[in-house]
């Protein structure tokens, strides 16, 4: 059983490398195209921040997967998203659809955090369909994105 467990944490860890890292490299070499104009609304920095809290969360994610996990940096790493969160949903006050969506893809993102902290203090299994809720996160603060740029 152990081993079906670690398994589940490589593919996931795979599928996150695939999926975030491999379109942050490619987008690193085409930054510009992803700045936003000067004159941005709330509408357009909230999605921005909250892209940032999933990358963040996406990012350091993997640290933490096999056992054993270290409790007092997974609590330093927990915070962080956390906060990234709390600037995003702070950022998304606003009462345009953008900011809704993306106050809806951080509440998912911090459903998932709870999730993921609970299976690591807790010693148990990481949620199964992590990878499929990190993915409509994603989908959310880019259609989040699309509706901040459609409304300029």
């Amino acid at each position: 059983m152990p081993k079906i467990v670690k398994l589940l944490i490589v593919a996931v860890v795979l599928y996150f490398a695939w999926t975030k890292g491999l379109p942050r490299l490619k987008a690193l070499g085409s930054s510009s195209s992803t700045t936003t104009s000067a004159s941005g609304s709330a509408s357009t920095s909230c999605p921005d921040l909250a892209a940032r809290a999933s990358e963040t969360w996406g990012s350091g994610l993997s640290r933490f997967v096999n056992p054993p996990v270290d409790v007092n940096e997974w609590q330093t790493f927990r915070s962080s998203v956390q906060s990234r969160i709390d600037e995003a949903n702070d950022a998304c006050r606003c009462s345009e659809p953008a900011c809704d969506k993306t106050r809806e893809a951080m509440s998912k993102l911090e459903s998932l955090v709870s999730s993921v902290d609970g299976a690591i203090r807790g010693g148990g299994p990481m949620p199964s369909d992590a990878p499929q809720q990190q993915e409509q996160i994603d989908q959310g603060i880019d259609a989040a994105r699309e509706m901040a740029r459609s409304s300029k």
